[in-house]
């Protein structure tokens, strides 16, 4: 029987699918990352690390591309779009501080993928960025907006755990009322009469 023989187009597909999967699977894991670091810090800071520090003690991530991510997710504000450029143009175009040549940077990005299948790898992405944006600081930029998003992420921390105290007392406030109910229900409970009708005098 004759060895059945990959062509080059269908080696080329098949390989671009597997790229395509790892930088898809690349997103999915910044984000569900960030839900992790925001709504279950109470069970990682176990660990005795920053959050940082445990995504590279497990070798789960780069933090620094991690943290570049959620810069550019936070100025891109559309996870549909960022889940069709991929990664590598996410997070070229959150270091563009420009917005009309973000917008055509990300445009770039979206044709790529539209006319060829593929998002730009690592070179391809900061090759475009540094065509459309020119010498524009991109490490400033990203610095500058990760301060930002940090300091929304604790005022939303600091409004979300005032949100739960009050959740707390609210409760405890309808227990009491609960108890206070229930005390004056039996108080008002009128007492059972005495069997064989009224005592005479």
């Amino acid at each position: 029987m004759a060895k059945h023989e990959l062509t080059l187009q269908q080696i080329i597909e098949e390989l671009q699918g597997l790229s395509r999967k790892r930088m898809a699977a690349e997103v999915v894991l910044f984000m569900r990352c960030h839900e992790f670091e925001t709504k279950d810090a109470n069970v990682w800071k176990e660990s005795g690390l920053s959050f940082d520090g445990l995504l590279k003690k497990y070798d789960i991530c780069e933090p620094p591309r991690y943290r570049n991510f959620l810069v550019a997710r936070s100025v891109l504000k559309d996870d549909e779009v960022i889940e069709k450029i991929g990664p590598n143009a996410t997070i070229e175009a959150g270091g563009i501080m420009n917005a009309a040549r973000r917008s055509k940077y990300i445009e770039a990005a979206s044709t790529r993928r539209d006319e060829t299948g593929m998002p730009w790898s690592r070179q391809q992405a900061e090759a475009e960025r540094v065509q459309i944006a020119g010498s524009e600081p991109r490490d400033s930029a990203w610095n500058k907006r990760r301060e930002r998003l940090d300091t929304l992420e604790e005022k939303n921390k600091k409004l979300t755990e005032e949100l739960r105290a009050a959740q707390r007392t609210i409760k405890l406030k309808d227990e009491e009322i609960a108890k206070l109910k229930a005390v004056i229900g039996k108080a008002l409970k009128p007492t059972p009469k005495s069997p064989g009708g009224p005592l005479l005098a």
